[in-house]
Order: structure tokens, then sequence, then C-alpha cells
């Protein structure tokens, strides 16, 4: 029941033929029409992007017969869908929100392609099945068989093409993707490597035999957590290095809480923890000579390097 339901009586609209309400029941039922209508002033505004995701999903859903042959893909759907309205109900930036439904709903496609495949697999299985059978019959069967298997050729030639054009339309995607991402890393510093591009935060963000970070370190670790929204597929693998001063075991707890405390800082900025793994390298593989000062300057430092599209990380031996 709502505020303008209530009549100039001081009665609801649809009560009005019955005794009136007592002055603690009345002031009972005035509060909870305030809250209301102030729970539903509270709501996030609509998101469109994300409306067409949900409706997307829920059209996918009702088609019982395709959602059962693509359940895994809709269950990435879903995961997908749920990451943009949790983003939407923490009222996150909406480019962000738009970013995850567009996603989502991209996902849902990719479900409904994959169930029509299936519907085309499972077609030519049943007509191969037929064929068997027409050919154990008389000759007009045998014909016919032979037309039923030439019109299934056909058919597999043209999934064949259908399935060719889908994967090629997604690897020039990811390689666009790929290009993309290497181009913001390039804005980062980072360097080409066996293990593709490592960004590198020198020393200098930490003082001498600390891990704690230095006020100059946010604004690159900044630029990292950016590129890791805008490719939510992408992990990130954190190496902490140290000089050969020291010993070893203080080498090993250095570099390791220095690969820590960039994880600490991603973390603060939204990347989920699942998505990083740190490791520490005391001071092994070096850079530079540790026998001069500029060497060792190097040689303290933390790595950042970006999985492939599939997550994996390119660890070291």
């Amino acid at each position: 029941m709502t505020i303008h339901q209530i009549t100039a009586a001081g009665q609801p609209a649809g009560l009005r033929s019955t005794a009136a309400l007592a002055p603690g029941r009345w002031r009972l039922l005035l509060g909870s029409c305030a809250v209301s209508v102030l729970a539903a002033c509270a709501s996030p505004a609509p998101n469109a992007r994300l409306a067409d995701a949900q409706s997307a999903f829920a059209q996918a859903r009702s088609d019982t017969a395709r959602a059962e042959l693509a359940a895994a893909e809709l269950d990435q759907a879903n995961a997908a869908l749920q990451r943009a309205e949790r983003a939407w109900q923490a009222d996150d930036d909406r480019a962000e929100v738009d970013h995850l439904a567009l996603l989502a709903q991209r996902r849902v496609e990719l479900a409904m392609t994959a169930a029509r495949r299936k519907e085309t697999e499972m077609a030519i299985d049943r007509a191969g099945r037929e064929r068997d059978a027409i050919q154990l019959g008389a000759s007009r069967r045998q014909v016919d068989a032979a037309q039923a298997q030439a019109t299934t050729s056909q058919l597999q030639a043209a999934d064949l093409a259908s399935r060719n054009a889908a994967l090629e339309a997604a690897a020039a995607e990811q390689r666009q993707r790929a290009e993309a991402l290497a181009s913001r890393l390039r804005e980062l510093q980072a360097k080409e490597t066996e293990r593709g591009l490592v960004v590198t935060f020198s020393d200098v963000l930490f003082d001498t035999g600390r891990a704690t970070l230095k006020g100059g370190a946010l604004a690159r670790i900044g630029q990292l957590g950016d590129v890791m929204k805008e490719y939510p597929e992408r992990n990130v693998l954190l190496e902490g290095f140290t000089d050969s001063t020291g010993s070893d075991e203080t080498n090993q707890q250095l570099s390791e809480r220095r690969a820590l405390s960039v994880r600490q800082e991603l973390v603060a900025r939204g990347i989920d923890p699942r998505r990083i793994v740190t490791r520490g390298h005391s001071d092994r593989y070096p850079v530079a000579d540790n026998s001069t000062a500029a060497g060792r300057q190097q040689n303290r430092r933390v790595e950042a390097v970006l999985s492939d599209a599939k997550g994996e990380l390119p660890m070291r031996p």
C-alpha cells in the first residue's frame, strides 16, 4: 500500500467499510509506507545494458531443450551476469557495469551458439543411424539412403564452414585484445621476455631492506589494476627479488613481503585476490651485476607478469 492510497478521512482506500484503526496501528501503517518509499528511492538506477543481459539470459534459460545442451556454457554466463549484478548493486562505475553486462550477454550468445551446434550434431547423428537402417532394406531404400547420405554430407560441410567462421572470428577478437593489452603494458614500460611482457617495479618503490611501498609506487600499481579490470580473463604473477646482500633466509622473506605489498595494493583497488599469485625468489635471477651499487639497485625489484587469455601463468622452474 502506498501513501497515495490513504484517503482524506485517514483510512486506506481498500478499508473504508471497516472500523477506524486504533491510533497506534495507524501510526505503524504510515511508518511502514514511509519505509517502503525510502527503500525504493535507495535502489540503484536501472542499467539498460544489464537489463538486456538479464533478459537474454532469461530467454536462453526458458528454451529448456537448448539450455540442457549448453548447461556448462549457461553456468558461465550466469556467473558473468552475477558479477555484473553485484557491480550494479555496489553502485560501481557505470562503464564497469556496462562492460561486465556486455561480457555476460556475449557468454549467453556463445551458449546458444553451442546449443545450436550440438543440435546440428545430434541431427547429423540421427541421420547417420537412419541411413544405416535404410541400407538394410530393399534397393529402393538403398537409393534413399544414398540421397540421405548426400544430404548429411551437405549439412556437415555447412556446419563445418560455420564453425570455422566462428573460430576465426573468435581468434581475430582475441588477437585484437592481446594487441591492445600489449599496448597498455608498454605504457607501463613493460619489457618483452621469453615469458611475455613483464612490468618491473624497481627498488625506488621501497626503502632499502624494507617492503613498505612508497607513495610514488601507487600510481603505476593503479595503472596495472586498471588493466586487470579491463581484462578480467587475465591473472597476474607478482615476483619479488633482492640483491645478494644479506642472508638467504632474510632475502627470501624480504622478496616475498615485497611481492605481497604490491598484491595488497591491487586488492585494495578492487582486484579479486584469487587472480593474483605471489612468489619470492630472493637474490636469484639477477638482471644486473651485484658487485656495484647500481646493479644491486636493479636487482631489488618486483616483476608483474600477466597470464594468457585462459588465465595460465608462466611460472618459473
